[in-house]
């Protein structure tokens, strides 16, 4: 029997987890020199805010943030940070009646993807480049771990999601499959239902913590196929065909509190030069339903996709302007609603009580008007006037994008990124600033 392991342990235990391959020491038997620089949040040092707050200490430039909230009210902010030659995975803790306390540097890397739950755990799996991923977990009982690496992967993580029990899932596009369980630590594995060449993976839990995974398939040429799902009940089910008509793609999946799930994506036929939302529902009996038509889109539309605890479904489309579409548990779509007619960047959070935010950044042009962050709540039966949350008082400075995060007690964290420069070349100086609504 292989020795189990703990939170922190797995590195250096050289445990037997589960899974095709288990993520402990060296191959000397070495520690690893990739763990991160993790630092205890001493509560003395942290600092309250009363409106936004600066969180990163970057000279160059802090840029790609999450953000999660516990049913605590506590808030984790993750965010990339750089002087121009390190590049960190940093984050930043909010505490209740505490306010924002100081930094853990996760590790080196970029790209990133944070998941957290109600009880509080927090899961963060950040791309270094190439082939190399890291991941690091915060638990209410125990801080921050040290990074786990994990090498050999087909493609970047792109889709994560944390069940209550701090079990985590991301499938990234070569298909590898990464888990993370408090017992057992780390193992990563290739799917086992590839079929072409995954793409686009998107993955979600609900309150019943079975995890759902939705992707779009690559075709041998290279265009994006059939759009498949797999439920994960200890094991994958076989693949599931939800839409066959080239070229579909982005597929969204969303999960709520007793198991109905919803997915929605873009099909843009290459003969048209419009783009079409499609979405479908899933229950246990029957199984999904047909697909239908909900929207005609723009090319590059983006999508996003939730579900309040009651089963109602909340679906944004972005392309320039931004609408909602709301759906009762057993009803259809309701009418296009637009919150916005120069939205460039957007985030969607649903809380415990059926209640949901959005929030985007205003680009208005002509550009010599007032940039804003702002947002939008749904109340569980519409959705509210859009109102501002910050706003900057010239050209050329600039939100870059936003992100929100709710709890179930109602506390909203919102996080955004600035141009602090006069110029924008293409690669900015950005700060990142959060407040607490």
């Amino acid at each position: 029997m292989g020795r189990i392991c703990f939170l922190g342990i797995a590195l250096a235990a050289g445990c037997d987890c589960y899974g095709s391959r288990s993520i402990g020491p060296t191959e000397d038997g070495g520690a690893r020199d990739d763990a991160a620089t993790v630092d205890a949040s001493d509560s003395d040092d942290c600092v309250a805010a009363d409106g936004p707050l600066r969180l990163d200490e970057a000279s160059f430039q802090a840029r790609e943030i999450d953000v999660v909230v516990d049913a605590s009210g506590a808030a984790t902010v993750v965010f990339f940070e750089s002087d121009g030659s390190n590049r960190e995975i940093v984050a930043r803790r909010y505490e209740p009646g505490l306010g924002w306390c100081p930094r853990a540097i996760l590790g080196d890397g970029s790209s990133h993807l944070t998941v957290g739950n109600d009880a509080g755990d927090v899961v963060v799996l950040f791309h270094s480049g190439g082939a190399r991923a890291h991941g690091s977990v915060f638990m209410r009982a125990g801080g921050w771990s040290e990074s786990a690496t994990l090498d050999g992967l087909g493609g970047a993580p792109t889709s994560a999601a944390l069940d209550s029990a701090g079990a985590f899932l991301s499938v990234t596009r070569g298909a590898d499959e990464i888990r993370y369980v408090p017992e057992r630590g780390w193992t990563q594995s290739r799917a086992p239902f590839e079929i072409g060449h995954i793409i686009w993976p998107e993955v979600a839990v609900g309150g019943d913590d079975v995890f759902h995974l939705v992707w779009s398939d690559e075709d041998p040429g290279g265009a994006f196929s059939d759009i498949l799902w797999a439920r994960d009940q200890g094991e994958w089910t076989a693949p599931t065909v939800l839409w066959t008509d080239d070229p579909a793609y982005d597929p969204r999946i969303a999960v709520d509190a007793i198991g109905r799930a919803t997915a929605a994506w873009i099909h843009s036929p290459l003969d048209r030069p419009e783009s079409y939302v499609y979405t479908t529902s899933w229950l246990p009996e029957p199984g999904w339903a047909d697909a239908s038509l909900l929207e005609n889109v723009g090319e590059n539309t983006a999508l996003e996709l939730a579900m309040t605890s009651d089963g109602k479904a909340l679906l944004t489309t972005r392309l320039g302007n931004l609408a909602v579409h709301v759906r009762e548990p057993s009803g259809e779509w309701d009418d296009r609603h637009v919150l916005d007619d120069n939205a460039i960047r957007s985030d969607l959070a649903v809380g415990a009580g059926g209640e949901a935010i959005v929030v985007w950044v205003n680009d208005p042009k002509p550009r010599d008007f007032q940039p804003s962050v702002r947002g939008s709540r749904f109340d569980g039966t519409a959705w509210g006037e859009p109102f501002d949350i910050a706003h900057l008082p010239r050209h050329p400075h600039r939100y870059y994008e936003a992100r929100v995060g709710l709890g179930a007690d109602g506390t909203t964290v919102v996080v955004w990124t600035e141009f602090e420069g006069e110029v924008y070349d293409g690669d900015p100086p950005l700060g990142v600033y959060a407040d607490v609504l």
